[in-house]
């Protein structure tokens, strides 16, 4: 299913609920690709993060009542199996370890130390964004990294794929209504701001 038919970006989720984001190498929002279709592939595990770091960034404002309704209800975040305040605090340490090394590779003496070869593509690529999200690889997938500059970065190996506020809205909602009380236990991090 298309996210907007337009930009040809596609999102999907597997049988197995895994959600996949892909493009054709040639579009405008293409900032990398490996081959003619670029790809990001989470983990169904993994997308309480995707979520959180994408609402994080842009508000929750623009989500449905009866959504966040639900979010307040719940606790739990079964795809990750963890309380929502333990989720925060896990994601939020990850997230702090890696900005300290996106911000070292500013400095040229720290630099040629750090060998995260990911971050170092991405920084070459896009070295005055900011570090807003990390989502740990998984046994089928390789992490993301999640940059912002006045857009949303989504990065995967040597995938990365550009999306204004409009296409992330879009995304997070169309995950949260994919998956449900599975994963909207996020939004009260946000909510509650833990």
């Amino acid at each position: 299913m298309a996210i907007l038919e337009d930009k040809l970006i596609e999102l999907d989720f597997s049988p197995d609920a895994d959600l996949f984001i892909s493009w054709l190498n040639f579009i405008e929002n293409s900032i990398s690709a490996e081959s003619s279709i670029g790809n990001i592939r989470i983990k169904y595990s993994e997308v309480p993060e995707l979520v959180y770091f994408l609402a994080n960034k842009i508000g929750i404002d623009f989500l449905p009542k009866n959504i966040l309704d639900e979010a307040k209800k719940k606790d739990f975040i079964s795809c990750s199996d963890e309380d929502y305040k333990d989720f925060c605090q896990r994601v939020n340490q990850n997230l702090q370890f890696k900005s300290g090394l996106w911000k070292l590779l500013e400095e040229d003496r720290a630099k040629d130390q750090i060998f995260d070869e990911q971050l170092r593509y991405l920084k070459e690529l896009l070295p005055s964004c900011e570090y807003v999200g990390f989502i740990a690889p998984s046994a089928e997938y390789s992490s993301v990294d999640i940059l912002y500059k006045d857009a949303i970065y989504l990065a995967q190996k040597k995938n990365v794929l550009k999306l204004n506020n409009n296409e992330i809205e879009e995304i997070i909602k169309r995950t949260l209504e994919h998956y449900g009380a599975c994963i909207s236990p996020v939004l009260r991090c946000l909510l509650e701001r833990v």
